[in-house]
This record gives C-alpha cells, structure tokens and sequence, in this order.
C-alpha cells in the first residue's frame, strides 16, 4: 500500500509538472497569438493605406491624361490655325504678283501674318513641351501605380500567410488545452 501511494505521488509529481508545463506552452502560444493578431491588424492597415495611395495614384494618372488630351486637341486645333495661316500666306503671295498696285498695302499684311506665324510657332513649341510634361507625368503616375500595386499583392499575400499561421496556433493551443484537461482529469481521478 505504501508503495501505491509512492507511485500515486509520483505519479502525481510527474502530472502536476506536465501541467505546469503545459499551462506555460498555453500562456506562451496565448502570447503569440496576440503578437500576430497585432501583427495582422498593422498589416491590415498598411494594406489600407496602400490601397489609399493607389487610388490616390490612378487619380492622379486619370488627371494626367486628361490632361494630356486636353493638349492634344490643342495642338490639332494650333496645327489647323498654322496651316490655315500658311494658306494665307500663300494667296497673299498670289494676290501680290497679280496686284502690283497694292505692293504696300500686302506687304504689311504680309509682314502682320508672319509676326502672327511667329507667334503660333512660339505656342506651338510651348504646346509641345507642355505635352511632353504631360506625357511624362502620366508615365510616372503610370510606374507609381504599377509598384503600389505589386506591393499591394505582397502585403496580401504575407497577410494571408500570418493568418495560415495564427489558425495552426490556434489548433495548437486547442490539443494542449485537450491534453491540460486530460492530465487534470488524470490528476484528479489519481
């Protein structure tokens, strides 16, 4: 009998420290669990904030070639006044072979219309710059999108793989509670 109650002891010894010792795997897979909930919810955010910015950018992009049709039809509208000058020009000289008579009157009509062709030529090349601004944002804009949204995908991805994490904590926390109960059951009955 005496010997059963050594045995029952240390057997009791023995159920009382994998209690112990499972309660401290508890605490601890408790604590990794709130680590990665913490984790997940920081990510959550990022991943909020990355889609802001995204949209943000596609904006940004929308405005820009806006934009840029904008000074597109600008300078269709700038080339069919050029040509239309140029037409001019070109009956005026015309005119002035055939009307010798008006020589003075035509030459400072001509000398108007070059001064204007001067200056749609100046708005011409400002137009153009202008356009090569626009495209230019547009293809950042263009870049900046396409990296938001492969760091997007990244942050889902890793996200994803937190919460594949936390679920197996999870079950693991589960069978050690099952197993803290069954030594509980097996210390009590004992």
């Amino acid at each position: 009998m005496v010997k059963d109650k050594g045995e029952l002891e240390i057997a009791l010894d023995h159920a009382n420290q994998a209690n112990a010792d499972a309660q401290r795997h508890f605490k601890k897979y408790q604590e990794q669990i709130r680590e990665l909930q913490v984790q997940v919810d920081e990510e959550q955010r990022q991943r909020d904030e990355l889609r802001e910015q995204l949209l943000n950018s596609e904006k940004r992009n929308a405005f820009s070639q806006s934009e840029k049709n904008d000074l597109m039809q600008h300078l269709e509208q700038t080339e069919r006044a050029r040509r239309t000058v140029e037409a001019e020009l070109f009956e005026l000289k015309n005119t002035v072979n055939d009307l010798l008579s008006q020589v003075n009157t035509l030459n400072m009509n001509k000398k108007k219309l070059e001064g204007e062709l001067q200056a749609l030529h100046t708005e011409f090349d400002e137009t153009l710059l202008e356009l090569k601004n626009a495209d230019e944002h547009a293809k950042k804009a263009s870049s900046d999108a396409a990296r938001l949204v492969d760091e997007l995908r990244q942050e889902q991805e890793h996200a994803q793989h937190v919460e594949r994490l936390r679920k197996g904590l999870e079950a693991q926390v589960k069978e050690m509670q099952v197993r803290l109960d069954d030594v509980e059951g097996i210390a009590l009955k004992g």
